[in-house]
């Protein structure tokens, strides 16, 4: 792994000690189980308005942005957290 720093040219020893610390473990098992919890299989993975987006394409992005940006000008809310997607509740 520190082969490929090697065009960033950065302290390879503070590099080496960053990895080897374990400072930052909880927090990075912290966000594993996040990911797991939200079934994020790796990275990258978005979320638009806390929906999953099926790819992390441009045009998918731009897709979703445009629907929630739509449903806000049309004074829906959100409703990631009823799973209803098809209805979408007034606000």
């Amino acid at each position: 792994m520190l082969a490929a720093t090697e065009p960033l040219a950065l302290d390879k020893e503070a590099l080496t000690a960053c990895l080897d610390s374990r400072a930052t473990e909880p927090e990075v098992t912290q966000s594993i189980a996040e990911a797991t919890e939200l079934g994020v299989p790796g990275t990258p993975t978005i979320f638009v308005n806390g929906r999953k987006l099926p790819s992390p394409s441009t045009a998918v992005l731009k897709s979703a942005i445009d629907f929630e940006l739509q449903r806000k000008t049309r004074g829906l809310i959100p409703d990631c957290n009823c799973g209803d997607t098809a209805n979408p509740k007034p606000h």
